[in-house]
């Protein structure tokens, strides 16, 4: 274990399980993160020469907390942020255990961690960089290098994440038994969308990332030592593995790619394809049957033939049957063509291709404006969604006193509201012309934040309240879209400093330039807002940050109102336009409290505003134009309404395919407001629970697709994973025992 390689790979091996005992003892996730990598580095520096501990992970484990203590008393401004974590320790945590005690002892928290990186709150992108860096011990550069972007692109990425688990909340330990299914299921996703990432990259231009593929094979296998009872991870990493053993022939000597029936398949791992083989019957052995399994076990019959017309085709097709009914979608339909012409002939499969002749996903060939469609299909439950009818705007009228206002004239957004309410202005205007109803909504006026806090905690829970309460009206008043928009004086600074705060942006980045009513910019009106932001930052840098504390201390009546109607439309499952500062911030908080909620959300346009665009690449909410209207927060949606709704109109008359429709949902008739009943799949995402203000989140995204190579063709059939409950054992126990005699 002297040289550095063997060095290198027991730090990957250990660095997880350190952070995690160092997270469950602080639980401080971003300040225990550097702790160990200060640790790893001093381990790498001296182990090469003088050898590992006799006890490794102890050392590590002392080393880094003495790092974190020492960074703790460290800095002044955070004492009291020392004493919270001395109180909040329990006694027996307080001394540390000897760095040569028997490390069986101490129990060890590696899940726990995967379970922490793979939050439902985080976005794919960042639940995949995260895990990398925690989990995977990858550095930034490395892990910036694997997705071909800057390094300080990455380090803002990782940053972000680490910062919204820390505003979360949550608790370091396993999700209790009734989240624990739908953790699990965004951990395995999250591990199939690192392997597809390097088999077939998205961006680059390389074909492949094999460090990348590499990277997720590892973690697959360490999964599996943590929960060898699980089949479909057994299964997920027999898929990886049967991939993997054709990468040496999947790609020609000029870099093109090579068709699977072109491949020398001489040049296949033979020892990845056992690997593989075995781990399927094994999975297969197990059940309940799930879209991993099965996707391995059609790898694996492609991997075991000598040719393509040695090739066990009818085992083949009759697995992709079964497929379809755990993962039914255009992509599986075509492979199972595939398969059956090369059972029934040539005639079989194009009859089958027939079939998808008419398969128009909903929006096909409408460009960028296809997200509109996709949008409006999931939260319609429908792929030929319908053009929304009845829309209402919500303009939020709360001011924001003290520095945030700097600039604004007095009174200005009172008359604005005004002018909203007797329909007049152009925020009026552009409702009637959009066919929108308008209402005025009042919000609690807001202290200055650089002095204390804008809310009181009462304050909070009632506005949260309120905003529920007005998304149940809409839904009620058959409402099919909300638009939200403000007016307060000083809301821009206000969003701002929300941003700041859970995205950790500087407010020069996120405060627009002022321009006064002459039309002339105020830079000394913008300087006294960024210092309104930063002042706020600094006082309560050393408290805590959930989302209700944040918006008590920055956010204000608007930005508090703005979320509760966020979370009481996910639960009534009415989408929203979101549009300007307010809206923005109001989602990067709902996220905090409902994992969910940000997926009834569409962005139509940034409207040029640089906090915009922030907490859009947060959220993962792309605009969808450049209109850069500035008549107010909600103009921009207004402009775009009737575009969207031609989009959808449009899109309804195109024909789709029996596949993707599904089951049409029944209408109740037993007095429900039409909430599905538990456990009932959604598209694409699960709604949160619609019990009050500040839901937690049920579950992680869910996207749908194929894994690699399931197709035959040697290039991944899908970018995600299928997301499917397994389906029961007992439609496969015929097709799984003929796969392992044969």
């Amino acid at each position: 274990m002297s040289s550095g390689t063997g060095v290198e790979d027991l730090l990957r091996e250990l660095a997880p399980q350190v952070l995690g005992a160092l997270v469950r003892r602080y639980g401080q996730f971003d300040a225990c993160e550097d702790a160990v990598q200060e640790a790893l580095l001093r381990a790498a520096e001296r182990w090469p020469a003088d050898g590992p501990p006799d006890n490794p992970r102890g050392w590590l484990i002392t080393v880094a907390s003495h790092r974190f203590l020492d960074e703790v008393r460290g800095d002044q401004a955070r004492q009291r942020r020392e004493y919270a974590t001395f109180v909040a320790t329990p006694q027996a945590e307080l001394l540390g255990r000897p760095a040569d005690a028997d490390p069986v002892v101490d129990r060890d928290d590696s899940l726990a961690l995967l379970f922490l990186c793979c939050h439902p709150a985080l976005s794919p992108s960042s639940r995949i960089a995260l895990t990398l860096r925690a989990v995977g011990g990858l550095g930034t550069a490395q892990i910036a290098a694997a997705f071909l972007v800057p390094e300080a692109t990455m380090a803002q990425r990782i940053s972000r994440a680490k910062q919204s688990i820390r505003t979360s909340g949550d608790r370091f330990a396993p999700p209790e038994a009734a989240d624990r299914t739908e953790r699990l299921r965004a951990v395995r996703h999250v591990l199939y969308l690192m392997f597809n990432e390097g088999y077939t990259a998205s961006t680059g231009p390389d074909l492949t990332v094999p460090q990348l593929s590499r990277e997720a094979i590892r973690l697959t296998t360490w999964l599996r030592r943590l929960l060898p009872d699980d089949s479909e991870v057994t299964g997920l990493l027999a898929l990886m593995l049967l991939t993997e053993a054709r990468r040496p022939a999947r790609t020609g000597p000029d870099g093109a790619l090579v068709p699977l029936a072109e491949q020398d398949r001489t040049r296949w791992d033979r020892r990845l394809v056992a690997t593989g083989t075995d781990l399927v019957a094994e999975a297969l052995t197990r059940g309940p049957v799930g879209p991993y399994q099965l996707q391995a076990a059609i790898a694996a019959l492609h991997d075991e033939a000598a040719s393509v017309a040695t090739t066990d085709w009818p085992q083949i097709l009759a697995l992709y049957e079964l497929l379809e009914k755990v993962a039914p979608g255009p992509v599986v339909t075509l492979n199972r063509a595939v398969a059956v012409a090369m059972v029934h002939g040539p005639a079989a499969g194009l009859d089958l291709l027939e079939t998808l002749a008419a398969d128009r996903r909903p929006g096909t060939g409408l460009g960028v404006l296809e997200r509109v469609v996709g949008f409006a299909a999931a939260t319609q439950g429908t792929p030929t969604p319908a053009p929304w009818g009845t829309v209402r705007v919500l303009l939020l009228h709360g001011d924001h006193t003290g520095g945030a206002a700097a600039g604004t004239v007095p009174g200005e957004s009172t008359r604005r509201a005004d002018q909203a309410r007797a329909g007049v202005g152009p925020l009026a205007r552009l409702a009637a012309e959009s066919g929108a109803g308008l209402q005025v909504v009042d919000a609690p006026t807001a202290a200055p934040i650089e002095e204390g806090p804008a809310l009181t905690a009462e304050a909070v829970e009632s506005a949260l309240r309120y905003g529920w309460r007005l998304a149940d009206e809409a839904a009620d008043a058959g409402v099919q879209l909300l638009v939200i928009g403000a007016c307060g004086a000083g809301a821009e600074t206000a969003a701002a400093a929300v941003l700041a705060a859970t995205a950790g942006a500087e407010a020069p980045a996120v405060l627009a330039r002022v321009v006064n009513p002459g039309g002339h910019v105020d830079d000394n009106a913008w300087m006294v807002r960024c210092a309104a932001v930063r002042d706020s930052l600094r006082r309560i840098r050393s408290s805590s940050r959930t989302a209700k504390e944040i918006l008590a201390e920055l956010g204000g009546g608007d930005i508090t109102v703005a979320t509760g109607v966020l979370l009481g439309a996910a639960a009534r499952r009415l989408p929203v336009l979101l549009d300007g500062p307010v809206g923005l911030a109001a989602g990067l908080v709902s996220r905090d409290l409902a994992g969910q909620a940000r997926h009834w959300c569409l962005l139509p346009d940034h409207g040029g505003h640089p906090a915009v665009s922030l907490a859009a690449d947060v959220l993962g909410l792309t605009p969808l134009l450049d209109l850069r209207l500035g008549l107010g927060e909600g103009a921009n949606a207004l402009a775009a309404l009737p575009l969207l709704r031609s989009v959808l109109a449009l899109a309804a008359a195109l024909p789709a395919h029996p596949a993707l429709a599904g089951p049409e949902p029944d209408a109740p008739d037993d007095g429900s407001d039409g909430h599905p009943p538990a456990g009932e799949d959604e598209p694409d995402f699960t709604e949160p629970e619609p019990a009050g203000p500040g839901p937690t989140s049920t579950g992680p995204d869910r996207p749908t697709g194929t894994g690699p190579d399931t197709d035959g063709s040697d290039d991944p059939a899908g970018r995600g994973s299928t997301g499917i409950d397994p389906i029961d054992r007992a439609g496969v126990d015929g097709a799984s025992a003929a796969w392992r005699a044969g």
